[in-house]
C-alpha cells in the first residue's frame, strides 16, 4: 500500500511539472511570436492628371480645352445656347503599382446657369461611368492597364440649351473670357483591391 500511495504522489507530480512545463513553453512561443518584426514594402503612388503631378504638393490641374461643336451661326472657338461640348480629363498612372479607383466630381451648379448641364461622362471605353448616390462618377484603372503604360480618357460631354425663358442669364455668359473654365472638377483616389 505504502508502495502504491508513493507511486500516486510521483506520478501526480510528474503531470503537475508536465502541465507547467506546457504553460511555459505556450508562454515562450506567444513572445517569440509578438516581437517578430514586419518588414513591408510600400507600393509606388504617382498619378498624373492633365499632366500635373497631384500627388505630391501640387494637387491642382486644368482643363487646357473645351471642344465646341461647330456651328455655322456662332463664330468659330466661341459659344452660345444651342451648343454642345466636351472637355477631357486625362490620367495618367503608369508610375503607380496598385490598381486604382477614382471618383469625380463636377460641380456645374456654380455655373449658375442649368441651362448648362453633363449630358454623359465615359471612360475610354465609351462606357458611361457609374454614379454614385452623391452625384460623383466611379471609375478603375486595372492594374495590367498600369502595367502597359495606358492613360485613362474621362470625357465629359455637356450641353447649352438654349431656351428664350432663361435669356438674362445665358446673356452674362455670352463674350466672357473662359466663363465655362469655371466648374470645380475634384478627383479622389483610392487603392483598389480586387483586380
Amino acid at each position: 500500500m505504502k508502495k502504491r500511495k508513493w507511486l500516486i504522489i510521483i506520478s501526480s507530480f510528474l503531470f503537475i511539472a508536465l502541465i507547467g512545463y506546457s504553460i511555459m513553453d505556450s508562454y515562450g512561443l506567444f513572445e517569440s511570436n509578438i516581437t517578430s518584426p514586419v518588414i513591408s514594402d510600400l507600393a509606388k503612388w504617382q498619378i498624373l492628371v492633365n499632366t500635373e503631378d497631384i500627388t505630391g504638393t501640387n494637387n491642382s490641374f486644368t482643363v487646357p480645352q473645351v471642344n465646341w461643336e461647330t456651328n455655322s451661326l456662332v463664330a468659330p472657338g466661341k459659344a452660345a445656347p444651342g451648343m454642345s461640348a466636351y472637355f477631357e480629363i486625362i490620367i495618367n498612372p503608369s508610375e503607380t503599382e496598385v490598381s486604382i479607383e477614382y471618383e469625380i466630381s463636377l460641380d456645374f451648379a456654380n455655373l449658375n446657369n442649368d441651362k448648362i448641364y453633363i449630358t454623359s461622362v465615359k471612360n475610354k471605353k465609351g462606357e458611361d461611368l457609374n454614379l454614385n448616390e452623391e452625384g460623383n462618377y466611379l471609375g478603375i484603372i486595372p492594374l495590367l492597364d498600369i502595367q502597359n503604360n495606358e492613360t485613362e480618357t474621362i470625357r465629359v460631354d455637356f450641353t447649352w440649351e438654349n431656351d428664350d425663358e432663361n435669356s438674362d442669364v445665358d446673356s452674362s455668359f455670352v463674350g466672357m473670357d473662359d466663363a465655362f473654365l469655371d466648374v470645380p472638377i475634384s478627383i479622389r483616389f483610392l487603392q483598389h483591391i480586387g483586380e
